[in-house]
């Protein structure tokens, strides 16, 4: 985690169970994981904004057991 003045952002490894059909995939029941990326504003004590980014292709790569998907777009030229 890394304060900044009325900020802190941290990095969090999210877990959980594929229960529900998500991103298209039929249920497992497998659990996954995935990271994600936050920034919490404060107002003195109170939370007042939450942002978060999260690795949705690495969480829809779990879902698939591991296996990749091809890239929506590519930096090479």
């Amino acid at each position: 985690m890394v304060e900044e003045g009325n900020q802190v952002s941290g990095k969090l490894r999210f877990h959980g169970f594929h229960r529900r059909p998500l991103f298209g995939r039929a249920p497992t029941g497998r659990r996954v994981w995935w990271y994600g990326a936050l920034i919490f504003t404060f107002d003195g004590p109170k939370v007042r904004g939450l942002w978060v980014l999260g690795d949705i292709h690495g969480r829809i790569s779990r879902m698939n057991g591991g296996q990749t998907e091809e890239a929506e777009f590519s930096t090479r030229t």
